[in-house]
């Protein structure tokens, strides 16, 4: 008989179990958490890149928006003395930069990872040189540039393109770029076709896991209107809260089923929502003590059972961390640490601020808060199994299903059904090692979460 089924049968006998417990509870001390019969809570400071920080005015040292399927790698954006540089942590190796294209002025070095692959290996996300802002990739340690889309006509002749999501294996990348009228409009990127414009739409902001599905935001007219694209059903305006006219789509859940996202509502109210083809959009409401009723919905779990992002809360109208569950309904996640968990340092920040991503599993949450008055960090999460978890993760597809992007027309911006495939020679996009785009900007920044997601 094994030690545990040995174990088992003797919990039955009560003159022994509580002599059993004890000699369990202390071995499990010994041995370590993977034998601890009680799970907690992680959390980690991200930390700065910089090694001579400027005095004075408030500084963003790091601040995290995505991380690798099983939590280990978290990619954002970083102070780096003067600059701002993407940025990779890992558990074991902490906080180090993936650097930024070259401009003259190096003290306008600029670039943003905003999300990554499942395995980590591809990071996607925007960095500035002398000729714009442009959607970037890294790989194997190599940042190399996307380009805009291919009949770009920018103002000013600046780039302005970024890319804000990627497929599990890496291979499809969403994002938004410049159309020839000067609009921003929504790209999709694959090695074989490279970008290529998304059917009449603002930006892509998610992407399933198998890139099949695409969630975002369309123009209509004034307004914004959040939408999910599918092959067969094309681009779907996911419609507004009740009494509202704007929502955007920030997040879709890993099986494409469910998007997140941010909408208008009664009372002029700015609500956070969960849209489903059953359900249709329903606003998730916001956290107590809030001077406004404010709330935004970021990043979705492997189903969309779980569910991140910020509303106001407290004594400051600054966006809290929520997290969302069917049961629990929507609660503020630094609570959540500091009251069931005993993680008495996260009360040591001023505040934690939104939460930007999660892993599919929807145990390990990421995102920035305030440190101090004048020091903003990226912060990882990791709660129990036995809190939250999402088992759809472990089905979900690692491999993207390029079929659906055969009939894309890569020289306009229509779908055309009969069509198998194009010549690729004129997309602009290339591949990974697709030109740079032409001439001058300077990015201003105006916050991390503003710089990848309007809240």
């Amino acid at each position: 008989m094994s030690f545990i089924c040995q174990c088992s049968s003797l919990l039955h006998r009560p003159t022994l179990r509580l002599s059993i417990l004890s000699a369990l509870m202390a071995t499990a001390l010994l041995v370590g958490p993977e034998f601890s019969l009680a799970q907690t809570a992680t959390f980690h400071d991200i930390g700065s890149l910089s090694t001579q920080p400027p005095p004075g005015s408030l500084r963003k040292s790091s601040g995290a928006l995505g991380v690798s399927w099983n939590g280990q790698i978290v990619v954002g954006l970083a102070e780096i003395d003067e600059a701002f540089h993407a940025f990779q942590w890992t558990r074991d190796d902490g906080i180090s930069s993936l650097g930024a294209l070259p401009i003259t002025d190096e003290e306008l070095e600029f670039a943003l990872a905003a999300d990554l692959s499942s395995d980590g290996s591809i990071i996607v996300g925007h960095s500035v040189n002398d000729g714009g802002r442009v959607a970037c990739v890294w790989r194997n340690g190599e940042l190399v540039v996307l380009g805009d889309l291919p009949d770009a006509n920018p103002q000013f002749g600046e780039t302005h393109s970024q890319a804000e999501a990627v497929s599990a294996d890496g291979a499809v990348i969403v994002g938004r770029g410049t159309d020839a009228n000067r609009f921003d409009r929504a790209f999709v990127w694959t090695e074989a076709k490279g970008m290529f414009e998304l059917e009449n739409t603002k930006e892509a902001q998610d992407i399933s896991a198998d890139g099949t599905v695409i969630v975002g935001d369309i123009d209509r007219g004034d307004v914004s209107e959040a939408f999910r694209w599918r092959v067969d059903t094309g681009v779907v305006g996911l419609g507004f809260l009740p009494e509202g006219d704007y929502s955007e789509g920030f997040g879709v859940s890993g099986d494409g089923t469910v998007v997140v996202g941010v909408g208008d509502s009664i009372n002029n109210r700015t609500e956070a929502f969960r849209w489903t083809e059953a359900d249709g959009m329903v606003g998730l409401g916001d956290l107590p003590g809030g001077s406004n009723f404010r709330s935004t919905a970021l990043a979705a779990s492997a189903s969309g059972v779980v569910i991140v992002g910020s509303s106001d809360a407290g004594d400051y109208d600054y966006p809290h961390p929520f997290i969302w569950t069917a049961d629990m309904g929507m609660r503020n996640l630094a609570t959540i640490l500091i009251d069931e968990f005993g993680l008495t340092e996260v009360a040591n920040w001023k505040f934690l601020g939104p939460a930007t991503g999660i892993s599919p599993d929807g145990r390990t949450i990421v995102g920035e808060g305030r440190l101090t008055d004048n020091d903003d960090h990226g912060w990882v999460i990791t709660l129990p199994e036995s809190f939250v978890n999402d088992p759809a993760a472990e089905s979900l597809p690692t491999s993207s299903d390029f079929s659906v992007f055969e009939g894309f027309n890569t020289n306009s911006n229509e779908y055309d059904n009969t069509s198998t495939g194009n010549d690729n020679t004129n997309n602009g996009g290339g591949g990974l090692c697709g030109p740079s785009a032409a001439s001058v900007s300077a990015m201003v920044l105006i916050g991390l979460v503003a710089l990848r997601r309007r809240m």
